[in-house]
């Protein structure tokens, strides 16, 4: 019995285990850990188990999953432990070193975490109880799990690194001894990135428990691996094994450094600086040490390469000078550095002469002033090198230079808290006015003003106010240059903030408030000056719109709408690093006082713009690509901006619920958050369906009242009555039922229906106008019915064709119209005016058509079982006004979509069949799908009512099961057809069917009106004309 139990539980194993189905996945792995005490297990077979749970590792992506491997894997540890160890270490090995060639994804992390926690499954249950010889398997294993962290290390998944850690220091806690173990095996191992990296961990872990004589005991070993794999490198190395050493470098010491780590660094600066320099940055920023000391001999290494012919050189060496500003404490050591810096920049390793090494090196004593400098050493430290940018500003001729110069000050001007140096000042009024000045130029002088002046320094400001006011007072004259219009809003910007400090300042903007304020000419918020500005000038728009939101609302008037409509345009800018700038500066204004109603404006604003705005539904914040198109996710971000305000009371809640409602809707945020809304409503902490119940007038005006068929709509209500169906959907159908049961449908003519049709303008009727045809008139006359030429079918081709021709001509304008008598020309404006009245009234019903269409359609989609209770009223409408021309081909395809709402799963084609014959016996006035109308109609009929039959009526057989009925709403939308054969065919067969269907149908009982089989909800007026009609033709 065992053996049949392990043969059964092992039967076809590497198949069954592939299974995609949660339930199967644990009856096959539950039945194999059963079978695991059983005697019959032998080596060969735990070799073969350990082989096969390697297959579940890309297919077992959830955590339930895994929890069944794992649980075999303990299974087997405690009863097979010597074996599971040996043929588990070396599958582990064979993962390990495959997803080790492999490019680090995301997929491949969450691969080597699964693996990794295998491992510890080992370690954990297996190290204490096994034989030596498994112990001699401890490295093996050790190797093995130091490559799969790096696995999944390496693909940055911050996640899952966490996980990692998480699983390895609950075994070394399980474990007793465990450290030490490690520690041997690391420091006995192949040197390699990973040994660094696993090192790196446990070293973490040993100092979150307090054992430094262990750390002090192997952190030499491994710091020289580190040197050897990380610095002393011929390879760039991965930025994962640096970011993952910091453990290993947070407890080096200033002797290590300058003994081990600093000499190993320069000398790599010195030979491969290409290779090594976005290392050294890292390694500088993971060190705990004050770097001041050696910031000179780094410093020296980092500007050589300042100035390189290698862009990735250049760049990587100024994200290295950054790094070490932020280690340095010593403004003398920065001091020095600077000194050097500027040094260079002036000549004293050979003259520069590309712009782009000079923009490097400015870029490098910017980035200096990311320092850890404190006190009043940091006015010092910055007034020092206000000196040599001031002294490269005056040499300096080239624009981008001078411009790249100016933002990389403002970074030190910051750094003046107390006083703006007299230097500064008088040279920010002096170089303005340069011959080298220009417009960019000058802007940047402005940021540079602004950098300067913040807090304590904002009154030194108001000297510049003559300044700023002159420039805004100079872009009016020329609002369509786009540089000018651009210096003069940094101008405004600046302004604001020095009122905003000083009140006195105010009465001295002269008309200031004026060219700002005026939102007809609109200087710094028109629609082609967004377009055209840069990323930076877009900033300054919206602190600018904040400043005026905040400070000066009551100077507005009311007219706010440009300032909105700014505001969205920041926040779906194409640039991310822009958008991501906006985004604290929109929730700020949100969140103050009277931010709900700013917040509520800005989403009315978007809803216009998403009108007109071309938007994509990939899946990605990407710059927008050449067509203009924005991304999905972009709006997604932009409308959880604009409703993540603070202390929102719950009136403030509910009115950004109710306006981010179309927004949220947009088809391409559809495509990618279907749930946004939804989530909205639950950080808001809303209801969805007490909200919906609550604001039900609103709701019902938006979505009835004031409906237009767009996409956004259609998901509006499709989620609306999917939420919250009692409220929406009574009045909807009652709406609908108006429009549908108007007779003015019907009586839509044909001439009328393709007058409608033509252009306005254009006459349809030209029989008005005698003599206008005469010429087709003749051709047709004189078209013989036979010909030895031509027949008959040929010649109505060419007089097609040669009306077609002119028809051309006459749009090219090379065809000359006769010219008509005054008689003529009077009898066709009367017959345009006649045509142009009929397009009117068409246009209104056709209008009112199709936003009834509209609804019905999303409202299927939304919650089509809740409509399908409307089916007794809403479809006689619908089939009743097929015969109109102007609605038959939209109420077709409505008909046709309505059958989802009561035909699913097996029933479907069942559905679809009714669908297309009942259209087929209504004969509406429009052309049907050709390819159900290859099947003669009689016997379509006969087919379906014998197919509905077999479908839903009892046998009368005896111990036959009864057939499951048609819901109510499915009787409904089949009754049409059963009525139209039984009113229109003279086939015994088939009226008997058709009555033993009726029949069968009438005896459905249901406890509610909810219920879907209530004879509440079936035809039962139209059954009983039915019946009446019936008695009537037979009696006769």
């Amino acid at each position: 019995m065992a053996d049949v139990e392990l043969t059964k539980a092992l039967r076809d194993l590497p198949i069954r285990i592939q299974t995609a189905s949660r339930r199967e996945r644990y009856e096959v792995l539950h039945n194999v850990e059963a079978v695991l005490s059983n005697p019959g297990i032998s080596e060969s077979i735990v070799r073969g188990l350990c082989k096969v749970l390697q297959l579940t590792l890309p297919r077992y992506r959830d955590s339930t999953s895994q929890s069944y491997v794992k649980r075999v894997i303990i299974s087997l540890v405690k009863q097979h432990g010597d074996w599971t160890i040996k043929h588990l270490t070396a599958n582990l090995t064979d993962i390990a070193v495959s997803h080790c060639h492999l490019i680090p994804t995301k997929n491949t992390s969450q691969s080597g975490l699964y693996a990794l926690s295998w491992s510890c499954l080992l370690i954990e249950h297996g190290l204490n109880n096994c034989s030596d010889n498994a112990k001699a398997e401890f490295q093996r294993l050790v190797d093995a799990q130091a490559v799969l962290l790096s696995v999944v290390a390496a693909a940055g998944v911050g996640r899952n690194t966490a996980k990692a850690y998480k699983i390895l220091s609950t075994m070394w806690k399980s474990v007793k001894g465990s450290e030490e173990l490690y520690s041997n095996a690391l420091t006995s191992a192949e040197p390699s990135a990973h040994i660094v990296v696993f090192g790196s961990y446990l070293i973490r872990y040993l100092s979150e428990t307090k054992r430094t004589e262990l750390i002090a005991k192997y952190k030499p070993s491994l710091l020289d691996i580190f040197i050897k794999v990380a610095i002393s490198c011929k390879n760039k190395p991965a930025l994962y094994i640096v970011k993952e050493s910091e453990p290993l470098l947070k407890h080096v010491t200033h002797e290590e450094f300058k003994q081990f780590l600093l000499p190993a660094m320069q000398k790599a600066m010195l030979r491969n600086p290409e290779i090594i320099l976005e290392c050294v940055g890292n390694v500088m920023l993971g060190l705990s040490l004050d770097l001041s000391q050696y910031a000179q001999g780094i410093g020296k290494s980092l500007v050589a390469n300042l100035h390189s012919k290698e862009d990735l050189a250049r760049d990587e060496s100024v994200a290295a000078c950054r790094s070490l500003a932020l280690q340095c404490s010593d403004s003398g050591a920065l001091e020095g550095l600077l000194h050097h810096l500027f040094d260079v920049f002036h000549g004293s390793e050979g003259k520069l002469t590309v712009a782009t090494h000079k923009i490097s090196v400015l870029d490098g004593a910017g980035n200096l002033s990311y320092n850890a400098v404190t006190g009043s050493s940091v006015q010092k430290l910055a007034s020092s090198a206000a000196d040599h940018f001031i002294k490269v500003l005056d040499t300096e001729v080239h624009e981008k230079t001078l411009i790249h110069a100016l933002e990389v000050f403002s970074l030190w001007c910051t750094k003046f808290s107390n006083e703006v140096p007299n230097k500064v000042l008088d040279w920010l009024k002096k170089g303005p006015g340069l011959k080298t000045s220009t417009a960019g130029v000058r802007t940047a002088y402005i940021g540079c003003m602004s950098a300067c002046f913040n807090g304590n320094t904002l009154g030194q400001g108001v000297d510049f106010i003559p300044y700023l006011l002159k420039t805004v007072e100079k872009a009016v004259g020329q609002a369509t240059q786009v540089p000018i219009v651009t210096e003069a809003l940094s101008a405004a910007c600046l302004l604001l903030k020095i009122v905003s400090s000083d009140v006195g300042a105010d009465k001295n903007l002269g008309n200031f408030w004026t060219i700002v304020l005026d939102m007809d000419k609109q200087l710094f918020v028109s629609e082609k000056f967004l377009t055209l500005a840069s990323d930076n000038a877009l900033y300054h728009v919206l602190l600018l719109c904040e400043r005026l939101l905040l400070d000066h609302i009551d100077k507005l008037n009311g007219r706010t709408q440009p300032l909105h409509k700014a505001i969205v345009y920041c926040l779906t800018a194409p640039s991310s690093s822009l958008r991501l700038r906006c985004q604290p500066v929109v929730r700020k204004l949100v969140s103050t006082l009277g931010g709900t109603q700013l917040a509520r404006s800005l989403l009315k604003e978007l809803t216009r713009f998403l009108e007109t705005a071309r938007v994509h539904s990939i899946d990605s914040d990407k710059e927008s690509d050449s067509g203009g198109e924005m991304s999905a996710k972009v709006l997604v971000s932009c409308i959880t901006v604009l409703c993540s305000g603070a202390n929102l009371v719950a009136e403030d809640r509910q009115m950004l619920a109710l306006d981010s409602l179309i927004c949220s809707h947009h088809p391409a945020i559809v495509a990618i958050a279907p749930d946004l809304w939804l989530k909205l409503l639950k950080y808001l902490k809303l209801e969805p369906e007490v909200f919906i119940k609550q604001f039900e007038e609103n709701i019902k005006k938006m979505l009835i009242d004031e409906y237009t068929p767009t996409q956004c709509l259609e998901n509006c209500l499709e989620t609306v009555v999917d939420l919250n169906p009692e409220v929406i959907l009574p009045p909807l159908v009652i709406h609908v039922g108006e429009i549908l049961g108007d007779t003015a449908i019907l009586h839509v003519t044909k001439t009328e229906y393709f007058t409608f049709l033509m252009p306005e303008g254009e006459l349809y009727d030209k029989s008005v106008v005698s003599g206008k045809d005469h010429e087709n008139e003749l051709d047709a006359r004189n078209m013989k019915r036979e010909s030895k030429v031509y027949s008959y079918k040929e010649q109505l081709e060419e007089i097609q064709l040669r009306r077609e021709l002119e028809d051309k001509k006459r749009k090219q304008g090379k065809l000359k119209e006769p010219e008509l008598t005054v008689k003529q020309k009077e009898a066709m404006r009367l017959q345009l005016e006649k045509e142009s009245a009929i397009r009117s009234k068409l246009t209104q019903l056709n209008q009112k058509l199709t936003c009834v269409v509209s609804m019905t359609r999303a409202v299927a989609r939304g919650n089509g079982a809740e409509l399908s209770m409307y089916f007794r009223d809403l479809l006689p409408f619908i089939l009743r006004d097929l015969q109109s021309p102007l609605a038959a081909s939209c109420l077709i395809q409505l008909y046709v979509e309505l059958r989802h709402c009561v035909f699913t799963g097996e029933q479907s084609s069942l559905g679809e069949l009714v669908a297309h014959v009942s259209l087929r016996l209504r004969a509406p006035q429009c052309d049907l799908d050709p390819r159900w109308e290859e099947e003669d109609v009689n016997v379509a009929v006969a087919r379906t009512i014998k197919t509905l039959h077999r479908a839903t009526v009892r046998s009368r057989r005896p111990h036959h099961e009864p057939t499951v009925h048609l819901t109510a709403p499915a009787f409904c939308y089949v009754f049409p057809l059963l009525r139209s054969a039984l009113l229109t065919r003279s086939d015994d067969d088939l009226v008997t069917l058709s009555l033993q269907i009726i029949a069968e149908h009438a005896q459905m009982r249901g406890e509610s009106l909810k219920d879907l089989h209530h004879p509440m909800l079936l035809p039962r007026r139209q059954m009983f004309e039915l019946l009446i009609d019936l008695i009537s033709k037979y009696i006769v």
